[in-house]
């Protein structure tokens, strides 16, 4: 396996913790996303593939926006799921 292979299965796992957090509904998400775009700069130069600079200034808009919207309104607290059994009555 290759440095190339190392970085991008590295930058994948912390897309995807990321991605676990904003399903959490943790801000710290946004703050992992934007680390996670320091590794796809670096990734960029060493692969030399200048078309990543896109997705990263891309990807870096999106976090610093959800990140300043979160803060300023946190989201709300996960509700508890009800299940069938909860909602069925005993006689």
């Amino acid at each position: 396996m290759g440095i190339e292979q190392i970085w991008s299965a590295a930058l994948g796992i912390l897309a995807l913790t990321g991605t676990h957090l904003a399903g959490s509904r943790r801000i710290s998400a946004w703050v992992v996303g934007l680390v996670s775009q320091c590794g796809w700069i670096g990734f960029m130069f060493l692969t030399e593939n200048y078309g990543f600079l896109v997705s990263i200034c891309g990807f870096t808009a999106v976090y610093i926006r959800n990140y300043r919207i979160w803060k300023r309104f946190p989201p709300l607290a996960p509700t508890p799921s009800t299940s069938i059994e909860r909602q069925s009555t005993t006689g």
